[in-house]
């Protein structure tokens, strides 16, 4: 009777799970039809495998829905919902939270795509295309999209949400929705189902990547991200009118970054908003620095003194050194004073910008302002006067550059400076013969 007993307890319970199994498939069942109904899903179709349903699969639009079961190891199972249509090809769009997965693909190099929204970036881990990234990654989509990347489905009502896992790749939404104990496919499935859908609807590749980019740059409320679409754009689409477009438009933008970089790309377009950006103090130092660098030869040499001059009053040191270097260029006995005051500033980078300008000048009357600075207590600025008075210097200079080297007698660097900048001044006076100076 022994071995009887044991086999009849063996298939009472084997027939107890088995029963349970099937009430609960038959719970979840039920379960997927009453979401799939409710969201509007059409074309409804139910797989099954010995009786017991597997899964719902339906289509919303152009996209098809399939909510099947799952389960990972011995503890955990539930519904997942896998809603493709999406349009993106493999490796072109992929979104997941970041851990320790991530962390170890990027350290063996894999590249990360950044929109410029710290928070969303810190969360999620994002490769693919960037014009394509970029394009569907708008405000509001990064605002539902984050929610469900967390690990969270809200489900429409105040404060209540579904544990999920959600990651989206090979054009596909994919979302992992574990059950609770005696409720199979979950009460609350229409409502993340519905969710689900929507944040799958933004996803969907756009027809017109390049006018979506655009749209970003004009709408996107964080400027990092209105800067990384443009410069998406730039790269991307560099000859299309929606790219003009955003532009024109980013040229207006609250952010003078954004301004700075629409106003480089449009060339001769863009020259007013780089003056406009240039001139004022108010916008950041290396910023203005950039635009006047970046308009280069259409700055006239009475804006460029202008920029210099409030530069110097103000202390921007980069600003003022871009527009030493715009006078350089031009050269002439006109941009002579100017650069002299730049002699004068208290950034010794500066100076040595200021100096070599003057002696690009070829001009003697650069002279006297280089040998005042030569009584500046700075032997990392000496060598920079020193050659700059070898190529305007006079016989006036060489004792002056005499006296510098003789101050540091173990300067090598600085005495050869000094030595070269004489033999210069020597080689341009007419008649003159070695030892003579």
């Amino acid at each position: 009777m022994g071995p009887l007993m044991g086999i009849l307890t063996a298939g009472v319970v084997l027939s107890v799970v088995y029963l349970f199994a099937h009430v609960a498939a038959q719970a979840r069942g039920r379960a997927w039809r009453a979401a799939a109904h409710a969201v509007g899903l059409t074309n409804l179709v139910s797989s099954d495998f010995l009786g017991v349903e597997t899964g719902v699969t339906g289509r919303a639009g152009m996209l098809r829905v399939t909510l099947e079961r799952y389960q990972r190891g011995r503890h955990e199972k539930g519904t997942r919902v896998v809603i493709d249509g999406l349009g993106h090809p493999s490796y072109e769009f992929a979104l997941r939270k970041e851990g320790m997965g991530s962390a170890i693909e990027k350290a063996f190099g894999e590249r990360e795509i950044e929109l410029g929204d710290r928070v969303f970036d810190r969360l999620a881990y994002i490769h693919g295309s960037p014009r394509v990234v970029h394009a569907v990654l708008d405000h509001e989509t990064r605002r539902l999209v984050g929610d469900l990347i967390d690990g969270s489905i809200p489900t429409g009502k105040a404060g209540q949400s579904l544990k999920a896992r959600v990651a989206v790749s090979d054009g596909a939404l994919r979302a992992e929705i574990p059950e609770k104990a005696f409720q199979p496919g979950g009460h609350q499935l229409p409502d993340a189902l519905r969710t689900l859908l929507e944040a799958s609807r933004r996803l969907v590749l756009p027809d017109d990547i390049p006018a979506r980019l655009a749209e970003n740059v004009k709408n996107d409320r964080l400027a990092t991200v209105r800067l990384s679409n443009l410069l998406t754009l730039i790269r991307e689409y560099p000859d299309y009118e929606a790219t003009k477009v955003a532009l024109r438009a980013a040229c207006e933008d609250d952010d003078d970054e954004v301004c700075l970089r629409a106003g480089i790309a449009l060339g001769d377009e863009g020259r007013e908003v780089l003056r406009r950006i240039a001139g004022q103090v108010e916008v950041d130092d290396g910023r203005a620095a950039r635009a006047v660098s970046a308009l280069g030869d259409a700055l006239t040499v009475d804006e460029a003194k202008a920029i210099l001059e409030k530069a110097l009053a103000v202390g921007r040191r980069a600003t003022a050194g871009a527009a030493v270097k715009a006078l350089g260029r031009v050269g002439g006995v006109e941009v002579i004073a100017s650069l002299a005051a730049a002699l004068e500033a208290e950034d010794d980078k500066l100076v040595v910008a200021a100096a070599g300008a003057l002696g690009a000048t070829g001009d003697a009357a650069a002279e006297g302002a280089l040998i005042a600075a030569l009584d500046r207590d700075g032997p990392t600025i000496w060598p920079a006067i020193a050659e700059a008075l070898g190529r305007v210097g006079t016989a006036a200079a060489v004792a002056p550059l005499r006296t510098m080297a003789s101050r540091y007698p173990f300067d090598l660097g600085l005495r050869r400076a000094s030595r070269q900048a004489i033999a210069e001044i020597q080689s341009r006076l007419t008649g003159a013969t070695p030892g003579q100076l």
